[in-house]
């Protein structure tokens, strides 16, 4: 008996004996499409050695329990099937001493119309010679994984599997991905909707990396839309250390660069669309790209599209302190530890935090409207509505007086607090991470919640951030007085009255940035290596390099101080600069490019602020009032940026701990992947400390929440849920967002996603991001002006901004959908609009 056929012949076979995937590859081949050859092991074989195993009981559908799967496993190949394997592969390798295969599953069942099976069984790359068989049981062993059982039963489906296996060239791609001839999704009807990523597609199919997009009309194969992902990861082209992992970092300046050019997405859709007319119904095309040659690698039905997200029961608001500092979600395991200490009244929706607006609504003291209330929750007043509700004076007397109790000595101790005393909550963080006694959910709660009656304030640095809250109410009354005793004073002058405080750390970090430049300028090897950009390769050339020892103990002295600093900093899977420097290493460049610029005085502003002031205002009471409440406003401020310094430092320990607990897990074998213990639950981490539970029983459910976890990265965080708010998507040419510090500049918009990855700023440009948060402080120094998608006048943005007399615009409703890197700008922040002066192609003038 015959157990292998080229798969050329697969279509002469017919669908039960090679399987749907083999079926649909056959066909393809004959029309002319360039696809990958090779060979294929009919269910036939799978039937036999099941048989002959003794486990046939798994044919009849029974289940397949560990005895009978490893009765499969164990037995041997038949010696007929081993010859055809070792003759198969040989003329596939055609001498070829590095030629590795592609080893896919091809049930009998799949890639039907009703039933894709996409993604539910097995593939194995750089599989050679002496892994071939192995890699064939493998394969065979799929079809009875609880994953693959229950999208059967899922799909109606109650036959038992008969499973074919494709041996087949495996591409080394340089890019790889899927196209999809209708969007899975239903948000684009009449476009082919491409993913891509670095190297070959494992990493996108197993949820490892945030993919690039480009949508491609049907009709014209114009290009759309393009929105490129974050691809910190990918799965490498060619494993020639066998030993080594398949996954490796992407160098930094590649995880923002696009991955396929317009002319590649306007191929990969010819490919896709010439794939729906073979087969007659919307395509799910997987693709590779090597040396600029496009192949396809397989080609399945669009099964189903997917279903709206079912929206989460009663009214809820996005808590905006969060989601302006990142709208991505956080991972599974950072979600389970926060939750714990999160208020009744907040909660996860995938993967973000959220506000009960009706349960704040109930207990809102003062008289609003839904509106108000709204936009006060949203951040885009300045401060709270300060009209008391008569009607609910009672409740505003209960809960002053149970603030009060449990915050009011808080309050009152944090009023005039020196900076320098939060210094100490570094020892204190040093000193729980030694502390083996404490896990991470421990250390978590040890330094979040408070203790005691009177806690050291020094050790509380959420907390004194939380108090210095009382920033938005005073902010709020300042703009209220002056409006109604000073209304000619510009908003320039009014922002230069709050800033200026002596000692704010993020202002201290720019200069501390601004120094190691200094320190790398002195010396022009060193400058040269930085300005290179290999941020990637820095770290080994600076620690051999001999002129570098100044710049290191610089680089050392800065990493004492600003080490635990990083994107989205309540991240737990987020990266530490100390842990990858990087993103450091682009913003020094970027200070090198720019040179010393001159120091802003902010006594000067405020001066001729005060001046101003005093033209608008003769009183000097009033003048007196106004200073009293413009001092406290800088000190909250203040205390709310330093605070900011601090509190990453306690989700760094945090993180540390996990990162222990994850180098023990993954030597004893229960993870296999860097980063896999963030997609886990902590009960099941407990579960694998103690031996409950072991790498197979979550295996899957990483794989689930990994995909799950990037196709919410892909979404925009809705502001609400079941209420009807303002998106504030802008017009096509004049966009509209918020000021948050006033001014106007013009210049090139420089598009910044993340600064660990898209640092350089030069000059004049004007930074357009998603967000901002502490870490990204020192581009600022470069910045024109400032333009965020998300953010409110309190946020780090505008704080920071207003410091250093920059125009910002906050709350762009689109803005990365609309504006491309280099497109001229101009910024009239305190009208709160940004005009696009230059419209893309395809694009209508129309002013908002």
């Amino acid at each position: 008996m015959n157990w292998t056929l080229p798969l050329r012949e697969a279509v002469l076979a017919g669908q039960p004996l090679v399987g749907g995937k083999a079926v649909r590859l056959s066909e393809l081949m004959a029309q002319g499409f360039d696809v990958p050859n090779g060979f294929v092991v009919t269910t036939d074989a799978f039937v036999s050695h099941i048989m002959e195993a003794g486990a046939g009981a798994l044919l009849d559908g029974e289940y397949p329990t560990p005895d009978l799967l490893a009765r499969v496993s164990s037995h041997p190949l038949a010696s007929e099937l081993a010859t055809e394997l070792k003759r198969g592969f040989t003329d596939l390798q055609a001498g070829d001493k590095h030629f590795v295969a592609a080893v896919r599953s091809s049930a009998a069942d799949e890639d039907g119309t009703s039933a894709s099976f996409a993604g539910q069984h097995a593939t194995y790359y750089y599989t050679r010679d002496e892994d071939l068989e192995v890699r064939i049981v493998d394969c065979w062993l799929s079809a009875f994984t609880l994953q693959a059982r229950s999208y059967r039963r899922q799909m109606g489906i109650f036959s038992a599997p008969r499973m074919a296996v494709i041996v087949q060239h495996m591409i080394p791609a340089d890019v790889s991905g899927v196209a999809f001839t209708r969007d899975p999704t239903g948000e684009y009807s009449d476009a082919v909707v491409i993913e891509s990523c670095w190297g070959l597609g494992a990493a996108l199919v197993d949820g490892r990396v945030s993919p690039d997009a480009y949508v491609v009309a049907r009709d014209d194969r114009e290009v759309r839309l393009r929105r490129i992902g974050v691809k910190r990861t990918k799965v490498v082209e060619a494993l020639l250390d066998r030993s080594g992992s398949r996954l490796e970092s992407v160098p930094r300046h590649l995880q923002h660069h696009p991955t396929l050019s317009d002319d590649d997405a306007t191929r990969i859709a010819d490919l896709a669309m010439r794939c729906e007319g073979t087969f007659g119904t919307a395509q799910d095309v997987e693709w590779a790209i090597t040396d600029g040659r496009l192949y396809l690698l397989q080609s399945r039905p669009v099964t189903r599209v997917a279903s709206i997200p079912t929206l989460p029961q009663g009214r809820w608001i996005a808590f905006k302190p969060v989601l302006e500092n990142s709208d991505a979600p956080f991972s599974p395991l950072t979600v389970d530890l926060v939750r714990r200490l999160l208020s009744p009244a907040m909660r996860f929706i995938d993967g973000r935090i959220y506000l009960d607006f009706d349960r704040i609504q109930k207990w809102m003291p003062f008289a609003t409207t839904e509106a108000q209330l709204i936009d006060a929750l949203l951040l885009r007043s300045a401060g709270m509505p300060t009209r008391l509700s008569w009607r609910r004076l009672p409740l505003l007397l209960a809960m002053a007086i149970g603030t009060y109790l449990s915050a009011g000595i808080f309050l009152a101790r944090t009023r005039n607090v020196p900076r320098r005393i939060f210094d100490r909550f570094r020892d204190h963080c040093a000193g729980l991470l030694e502390d083996d006694k404490l896990d991470a959910l421990a250390t978590l709660e040890t330094l979040v919640v408070p203790h005691g009656i009177f806690p050291p304030i020094g050790l509380q640095v959420l907390t004194a951030n939380v108090s210095a809250v009382r920033y938005f109410f005073l902010t709020a009354l300042f703009e209220r007085y002056l409006d109604r005793h000073a209304k000619e004073l510009s908003a320039e002058d009014r922002a230069a009255l709050l800033t200026g405080e002596s000692e704010m750390s993020s202002r201290e970090m720019i200069e501390d940035i601004a120094k190691l430049a200094d320190v790398a300028a002195a010396n022009p090897v060193i400058k040269e290596l930085i300005l290179a950009n290999r941020f990637d390769e820095l770290p080994h050339q600076l620690a051999v390099h001999p002129e570098a020892t100044q710049f290191v103990a610089a680089l050392e002295e800065f990493m004492s101080r600003y080490g635990h600093r990083g994107t989205r900093e309540i991240e737990f899977a987020a990266p530490r600069w100390r842990e990858d420097p990087t993103p450091l290493f682009a913003m020094v460049a970027s200070a090198l490019r720019a040179g010393r610029k001159p120091a802003l005085d902010p006594a000067a502003r405020r001066a001729g602020a005060e001046a101003a002031l005093a033209n608008h205002m003769p009183s000097r009471t009033r003048r007196a009032i106004v200073s009293y409440m413009a001092a406290r406003i800088r000190y909250y401020a203040a205390l709310r940026e330093n605070t900011r310094h601090w509190h990453p430092l306690a989700f760094a320990t945090v993180r540390a701990k996990i990162l222990i607990l994850e180098r023990q897990l993954m030597v004893s074998g229960d993870l296999k992947c860097p980063d896999d213990i963030f997609y886990l639950q902590w009960n099941e981490i407990q579960g694998l400390i103690d031996g409950r539970l072991a790498w197979r029983h979550l295996e899957e459910g990483i794989r689930d929440r990994r995909i799950r976890h990037e196709r919410r990265s892909r979404r925009h965080a809705p502001l609400a849920f079941n209420l009807d708010v303002d998106e504030g998507v802008p017009g096509r040419i004049r966009l509209v967002g918020r000021c948050a510090s006033p001014g106007k500049a013009s210049g090139p918009a420089r598009i910044i996603r993340d600064p660990a990855a898209d640092g350089a700023l030069s000059p004049g440009d004007i930074l357009v991001a998603p967000f901002t948060d502490p870490s990204w402080t020192p581009l600022f120094l470069n910045a024109a002006a400032v333009v965020v998608e998300m953010g409110s006048y309190l946020s780090h943005a505008g704080t920071i901004a207003r410091e250093l007399g920059i125009p910002c615009v906050v709350d762009v409703g689109g803005l990365l959908d609309r504006v491309e890197d280099g497109q001229m700008l101009v910024v009239d922040a305190t009208q709160g609009s940004v005009l696009l002066m230059e419209v893309t192609a395809g694009e209508e003038a129309v002013l908002s």
